[in-house]
């Protein structure tokens, strides 16, 4: 049995996530401030695992060795810059 949250919605003043309640909990995330930090993590975890490929695919070819890309990792790299890019 779940019991319902004494805390409110937050109640941005000046933009999203600036509540002052948000910094001692006394006050909830809203929907879009929630969607907001997804996307903005989803971001992050998108251009590191880009910068983990690119590494890799520099490494490569710093060691002299010709570069030859799969194309399920093409795919990925081209999936990762084209939902990088959009937002």
């Amino acid at each position: 049995m779940s019991f319902p949250s004494n805390k409110v919605e937050c109640d941005c003043l000046n933009w999203c996530g600036d509540d002052p309640w948000l910094q001692d909990s006394r006050a909830e995330l809203c929907q879009h401030a929630q969607e907001r930090q997804a996307r903005e993590t989803q971001r992050r975890e998108y251009t590191e695992r880009l910068h983990v490929l690119i590494d890799q695919l520099g490494a490569t070819v710093q060691a002299g060795r010709l570069a030859v890309l799969e194309p399920s990792l093409v795919a990925e790299l081209q999936r990762l810059v084209q939902t990088l890019v959009k937002r």
